[in-house]
C-alpha cells in the first residue's frame, strides 16, 4: 500500500469505565460515559506512505486483523476482510491474468492470513478457501475460509457492512482505507508489500455503483495513496451510532498509487441483500478485550476468555447446554467460564450480554443483576459492540 507519511496518537488499549451518577446500577464493566485513559500517549513511527494504525477509526487490534491478505490461486496478491467468522469480502479482479478475466468460481481459490501484527511476521493465522462467489455484475468476491477465523486467531473480530446507504452528503468527507499492497520502499520491478497500512482520504463522488476517493492534500501533494496489492481492500466510513463500517472495496486506483480511487459499493441494499443471501447478516463481530482489560475474564458471544497466570490469552468454546457465565467454582477466585444454565447465579437465563426491558438495560455481571434506566439518562437502550452486550447508547 503506498500511503502517506504522517503522525497519528495511538488510542489507549483499554477501555478505562466510569460511573455515572442517578443513573441506575453503577457497573463494574459496563459504563461507557465519560470515558477517560490515563498514562501518557505515543505516536506511531513515521511511515512515509501511511500508518500503522488508524488515524480515525476507533478499532481494537482485533478489528484491524480482520483485515487480511490474500493470496490467490492466480499468483495475485490482494488485501481482504473479515465480514462475519467465515467469510471475507474482496474483488474479483484479484484473479485476473493476462489470459484470463474472471475465471469460473470453482478455479479461483486462495489462502487468507490474519494477524494483529500489521507486518504479517508473528501470530499469523493462514485459512485456505473452501467456497468462492463471485457478484455476476459487480467487482466483488465472496471466499469462505475452512474454518472460523477465531479459532486461528482468537481476537479477531469481523468488520460489519454498512447497515444503511450513504448519500451525496458524503461527498467531501475524511473517511479511511486499508490494505496490505505496494509500498514506496520498492519499485515497480522489486515491490515491497505485505504490511498492513491505513490512508485517511476525502470521498470525491458518490455515483449509483462506486465511491470515488482522492488522498489528502498537503502543499499540492497527495499525502496518500492506494497501490497494487490493495484491491479488494475495504473503504471505511463511521455509521450514526459511532461504529466503522464497510462502505466499498477497492476497485480501481491510479497507475502512479497517489491518485483518485474507485471503491465497489457494497452499501447499497441489493448489494448488502446479495451478500448477506451467501454468508449471514453482517452486524460485525464483538471485540475480545485484552487480558490487562478482563482481569476475571469475559463472555463473547457463546465463547468464554480468560488469561492463564502467563498472562497468555485463553479460549474456551461454550458447547450446548452450557452458556458463558460467572463461574463460581474456579480457584483461586471466581471469573467468566463455561458453566451449566442451573449454575447460573442470575435467574431467567440473564448473562452478560443482557437485555433490554423496554429502555432499561438489564444483564448478569459477576453473578448479579445490573441495570440501567437508559430513558433517565436521555439514551437509548442497545446493543453495544464496546461492552459486549445491551447498554445506553
Amino acid at each position: 500500500m503506498s500511503l502517506a507519511h504522517t503522525f497519528a496518537t495511538v488510542a489507549c488499549a483499554a477501555m478505562c469505565f466510569a460511573t455515572m451518577a442517578g443513573c441506575g446500577v453503577p457497573s463494574l464493566g459496563r459504563q461507557v460515559d465519560g470515558v477517560s485513559c490515563g498514562g501518557d500517549q505515543r505516536d506511531v513511527p513515521l511511515v512515509y506512505y501511511g500508518t500503522l494504525a488508524p488515524e480515525l477509526l476507533s478499532l481494537t487490534m482485533g478489528q484491524r486483523a480482520a483485515i487480511g491478505k490474500i493470496n490467490t490461486s492466480s499468483g495475485g496478491l490482494c488485501t481482504g476482510t473479515l465480514i462475519t467468522e467465515e467469510w471475507v469480502l474482496t474483488a474479483v479482479h484479484c484473479w485476473n491474468t493476462k489470459e484470463t478475466t474472471r475465471p469460473p468460481e470453482s478455479q479461483a481459490s486462495a489462502t487468507f492470513e490474519i494477524s494483529e501484527d500489521p507486518a504479517f511476521s508473528d501470530r499469523v493465522a493462514t485459512f485456505a478457501t473452501v467456497q468462492t462467489v463471485f457478484h455476476d455484475e459487480k467487482d466483488i468476491a465472496l471466499l469462505r475460509l475452512e474454518d472460523e477465523a477465531r479459532n486461528g486467531l482468537p481476537t479477531v473480530t469481523p468488520m460489519r457492512i454498512a447497515p444503511s446507504p450513504i448519500d451525496e452528503s458524503w461527498v467531501g468527507r475524511t473517511i479511511e482505507a486499508a490494505g496490505v499492497g505496494d509500498t514506496e520502499e520498492g519499485t515497480p520491478k522489486n515491490p515491497v508489500n505485505g504490511t498492513r497500512k491505513f490512508s485517511k482520504e476525502v470521498i470525491l463522488r458518490v455515483s449509483a455503483n462506486g465511491i470515488t476517493i482522492r488522498p489528502e492534500q498537503v502543499n499540492g501533494q497527495a499525502r496518500s495513496g492506494l497501490c497494487h496489492g490493495d484491491s479488494g481492500g475495504p473503504l471505511f466510513g463511521v455509521g450514526d451510532d459511532g461504529r466503522p463500517q464497510i462502505l466499498g472495496e477497492l476497485n480501481a486506483g491510479s497507475k502512479d498509487c497517489e491518485g483518485d480511487d474507485t471503491f465497489t459499493r457494497v452499501d447499497r441494499a441489493d448489494v448488502r441483500e446479495w451478500i448477506e443471501d451467501n454468508v449471514g447478516e453482517s452486524t460485525g463481530g464483538l471485540p475480545v478485550p485484552a487480558c490487562e482489560d478482563m482481569p476475571v475474564g469475559q463472555c463473547v458471544g457463546h465463547r468464554a476468555f480468560h488469561c492463564d497466570e502467563t498472562n497468555q490469552l485463553v479460549v474456551d468454546t461454550c458447547q450446548e447446554p452450557n452458556i458463558c457465565g460467572w463461574d463460581t467454582t474456579v480457584s483461586p477466585e471466581s471469573r467468566y467460564g463455561c458453566i451449566s444454565a442451573a449454575a447460573n447465579p442470575c435467574e431467567d437465563g440473564l448473562d452478560l450480554m443482557g437485555r433490554c426491558d423496554g429502555n432499561v438495560a438489564t444483564w448478569c455481571e459477576r453473578g448479579e443483576v445490573r441495570t440501567k434506566d437508559c430513558g433517565r439518562c436521555g439514551q437509548r437502550c442497545s446493543m453495544v459492540p464496546e461492552v459486549g452486550g445491551m447498554y445506553c447508547r
